[in-house]
């Protein structure tokens, strides 16, 4: 599974920490990594890379299994002020990808 997290802004996020974290149900095993970075500018997104391991056939084979990603990160952005962020992605079976919950 790869997951890139980037800066869609104009300035340099520092002091980047956080979380990536996948709970799945049907044998896949759970998993987390954590995120840390002096900075992330824009034009160089940080791109993070986990191997699903279980039952790894659940994803294509049944229709009710639940594969989530959340990405919960802090930083430092304008003014040097502590910034949130927070996704989450749920496994779309029927397309066989992850969507971003809105």
């Amino acid at each position: 599974m790869h997951t890139t997290i980037y800066n869609d802004g104009d300035l340099v996020a520092r002091n980047l920490e956080g979380e990536w974290k996948l709970t799945a149900s049907h044998g896949i095993k759970k998993a987390s990594q954590i995120v840390r970075e002096d900075s992330l500018p824009s034009f160089l997104p940080l791109p993070l890379q986990h191997y699903i391991s279980g039952e790894v056939s659940a994803l294509w084979c049944e229709p009710k299994i639940v594969c989530q990603v959340n990405v919960d990160l802090t930083y430092v952005g304008l003014d040097d002020l502590e910034q949130k962020y927070h996704a989450t992605y749920d496994y779309d079976f029927p397309n066989r990808r992850l969507i971003q919950r809105k």
